[in-house]
């Protein structure tokens, strides 16, 4: 990639994300890593900390370009072997493979908002419980719930990540096994980190601006509609993107992911009664749909939110090939 090149540089508020990470990194001003009025006034400051961090690291505009690749890459690994234990090696192949090449990965790795940064929190949250389970293990349980807060401090659509991971707890085959007073104490360990942010007024202010329950791009009495048309136009952004912006044009997944996806959430649908992890596609993938997509304050779901379902699309679309690859065998 060309990291100076202007074709990557019309997006307009991108400057914005860029000045206030080089002012954190040269000191212009301070380190309010626990704080929500970041971009525009109510985005986290934390993400601009991360980029400063990177502006030292390397060389300043290089720096702050790359940390947009830097830390989605840093999923690679957990998701793998999350989804290597979850189903089988192969799975685990393909999920990584749609995810590094699923377009919202490298849409924003161009284009360093705090949007993508909140991918990370999902994928290694989701993997660190699935060996706080396994493992019965008090120090994963506590990183568990540290990557889960840590959605509160990259980007706000990550918050969600805590309903998929009750959800999969719930729903886990070894729960029984897992002490509830590691689950206890993780929890309290969860609402220590978010306190400080949920009570900056900016953090509130944000989720009543940024959603269909405060201020909205359409009339108030449209607003049942425009839920339903948004929750449609998310669940299948895997086959198609309404408004194509900031690089991401057609889907957010390639066209083989995308029918991995739709084999993957019919096979879900047909043995929902029978695997755990059906039951975990569906009804996470239905809760992604409708916080990111369905609750949105604009007519359309905006890719800056629609990214977060890439892993997820990856995964499930993983589960479907996975299936196709063994009837066809």
């Amino acid at each position: 990639f060309d990291w100076h090149s202007w074709k990557y540089s019309f997006v307009g508020d991108e400057y914005s994300y860029y000045d206030l990470a080089k002012k954190i990194a040269y000191g212009d001003i301070g380190l309010k890593i626990l704080y929500a009025d970041g971009i525009a006034g109510y985005h986290p400051v934390f993400t601009g900390v991360l980029q400063a961090f990177f502006i030292r690291l390397f060389p300043d505009f290089f720096g702050w370009r790359i940390s947009a690749a830097i830390i989605p890459a840093l999923g690679i690994i957990p998701l793998y072997i999350w989804v290597k234990l979850l189903f089988n090696k192969t799975t685990a192949k393909i999920a990584v493979v749609s995810y590094i090449f699923a377009q919202p990965m490298l849409a924003f790795a161009h284009i360093p908002y705090n949007t993508i940064y909140g991918i990370l929190p999902f994928v290694f949250g989701l993997f660190c419980l699935e060996l706080a389970i396994r493992k019965n293990s008090y120090i994963w349980t506590y990183l568990t719930f540290f990557s889960l807060s840590m959605g509160f401090y990259t980007f706000y659509p990550a918050i969600f990540t805590a309903f998929l991971a009750g959800i999969y707890y719930i729903l886990h085959p070894l729960r029984s096994k897992y002490n509830y007073r590691k689950i206890l104490l993780g929890a309290i360990f969860y609402f220590l980190i978010i306190l400080f942010i949920i009570m900056d007024d900016h953090f509130t202010y944000s989720l009543s601006k940024n959603s269909v329950f405060g201020r909205a791009e359409f009339p108030t009495n449209y607003k049942k509609i425009y839920i339903l048309t948004n929750f449609i136009y998310a669940f299948f952004s895997f086959i198609k993107d309404i408004i194509p912006s900031h690089f991401i044009v057609g889907a957010l997944v390639d066209y083989i992911t995308g029918f991995g996806v739709l084999v993957g959430i019919i096979w879900s649908i047909l043995f929902f009664k029978r695997d755990y992890r059906t039951k975990f596609i569906l009804l996470s993938y239905i809760t992604l749909v409708f916080f990111i997509g369905a609750t949105t304050h604009h007519r359309h779901p905006p890719n800056t939110r629609l990214n977060f379902l890439a892993p997820f699309l990856a995964v499930v679309g993983s589960v479907g090939l996975t299936r196709v690859l063994s009837f066809l065998s």
